[in-house]
């Protein structure tokens, strides 16, 4: 009977601990689910400021494409597929909008009579009577491919320099006039997002 009583005693300490156990993993549990909540507000509130920064970057990126596109009266497209040429053949994709702009100067100063100029474009095979008549795409195209096609690479270095400014540096023309010819530009729905 002495023992069933010592039994009836030890289970009782025994319960009693475990209840203490149970009640100190429940404010535990209590305590851990107030911090997981207040870390899931923290991460929501971090998410929605990274996609209100990735939307204005989009919407810039965006506007300075069209603005790119609208200054040299070339294709909004074109602008892209200038820029994925550039990105894939070794250059920096935010680089278009500077390679553009020398090139157009590039054109305008030949086109004005200078004679470094019209001496690099005929050397290219491009005529006055071709600077005058196509259009900045067709022209940036041509003088791409005439470019890629000179067989020395310091001849090809020195000529993209010339047409295109410092933005042609470290660019292997070879690949970026592969890039412009069969290079996918924007689709449908980034056309219309632009």
């Amino acid at each position: 009977m002495a023992n069933i009583a010592r039994l009836g005693v030890a289970l009782g300490l025994n319960s009693a601990e475990f209840v203490t156990g149970i009640e100190a993993a429940s404010r535990k549990l209590d305590q851990f689910a107030v911090a997981a909540v207040g870390v899931a507000k923290n991460a929501v509130l971090a998410l929605g400021a990274a996609l209100s920064v990735a939307t204005y970057k989009a919407i810039s990126y965006a506007d300075e494409i069209a603005d790119v596109a609208a200054a040299n009266d070339i294709a909004i497209d074109s602008i892209i597929k200038l820029t994925n040429a550039l990105e894939n053949s070794g250059g920096k994709g935010a680089n278009a909008g500077k390679m553009i702009a020398s090139f157009t100067d590039f054109v305008d100063k030949a086109a004005k009579g200078s004679f470094e100029g019209q001496k690099t474009f005929s050397q290219l095979g491009i005529s006055l009577k071709d600077i005058g008549s196509l259009s900045t795409q067709d022209l940036l195209l041509k003088t791409t491919e005439a470019i890629a096609g000179i067989a020395d690479p310091l001849t090809r270095n020195a000529r993209a320099a010339d047409a295109f400014g410092k933005a042609a540096k470290g660019v292997d023309m070879v690949d970026f006039a592969k890039g412009l010819r069969e290079g996918k530009g924007a689709t449908l729905e980034q056309e219309k997002a632009i």
